[in-house]
């Protein structure tokens, strides 16, 4: 559970490696599914550009990055395949030129960079851009087998960190570790825990009053897992009756803007 604050304009660029190894390398498609809780958390100010690379690279959403048509995102990342090579440096290429194209003011925009990839291709020094428009990026290998110097170079070049991921776990949690960077939000709780078909789960956190956000995820291999939220006046939240919901094959979140101070409570459930 996590705690969103917001500020200034924001713009995210988000870049997934399509090349044919992540046939194997995310068979899960786990970075298609972290990619979507978090633009399901997004205030409608961030601007995102979404980049499939392989290759060549294509912003899968031209008509979508400064506007909230959260439905149409989401379809671009289930549209995502693993196919062809691996060229980094055209990613961010990609991206470059799309910013650039756009009417945003970057002296006033907080920029940031997700780059999901398992290493090996070209590069040629494109970080640079970023670093001089103070826009870092955070690189996410996706296997123990990557070229991790690479990606380190990448992001140090651009004032960003490096998250090393040895499983499909570590995968989502360099998304949770760069998303609380991003938007200054705080976790207030994580919870890793194992759950029998038909058993309930509960955690209890604390919400500070006047908080402007809080979004809850759970993700899960193998059998489905339900969630709700108690709030501190017992109204109990839940995928059946809330429009801010999306739920996948293998996660659920929720954000709720404006979430009442107090004690609330999340429910797990093993459905199957």
């Amino acid at each position: 559970v996590k705690e969103e604050s917001f500020g200034n304009k924001k713009l995210l660029g988000i870049i997934l490696d399509s090349s044919g190894s992540m046939s194997s390398n995310d068979p899960l498609g786990i970075r298609k599914t972290s990619t979507k809780i978090i633009l399901n958390r997004l205030d409608p100010e961030t601007s995102v550009f979404l980049i499939d690379f392989d290759d060549n690279a294509t912003l899968m959403n031209p008509a979508n990055y400064s506007s909230w048509d959260l439905q149409s995102r989401l379809t671009s990342v289930d549209g995502l395949d693993a196919d062809g090579g691996t060229d980094l440096g055209c990613g961010l290429r990609e991206l470059r030129t799309s910013i650039q194209q756009s009417s945003l003011d970057l002296d006033n925009t907080l920029g940031s960079v997700l780059f999901l990839s398992d290493g090996f291709g070209e590069y040629q020094g494109e970080a640079e851009w970023y670093r001089q428009q103070k826009i870092p990026i955070y690189t996410v290998s996706l296997t123990e087998s990557s070229d991790h110097a690479l990606l380190q170079r990448i992001s140090l070049e651009s004032g960003g960190k490096f998250f090393k991921a040895r499983s499909d776990w570590d995968i989502v949690a360099s998304f949770e570790n760069y998303f609380t960077q991003f938007t200054g939000g705080n976790v207030i709780t994580q919870v890793d825990n194992q759950i029998r078909p038909h058993e309930v789960l509960e955690s209890q956190f604390y919400v500070a009053p006047g908080s402007n956000m809080i979004t809850a995820s759970t993700l899960w291999i193998g059998s489905t897992i339900g969630m709700e939220l108690v709030a501190p006046d017992k109204r109990v939240v839940h995928s059946k009756d809330s429009n801010n919901w999306i739920v996948g094959d293998n996660y659920s979140s929720v954000s709720i803007k404006n979430p009442k101070g107090g004690e609330w409570v999340v429910k797990f459930y093993g459905i199957d």
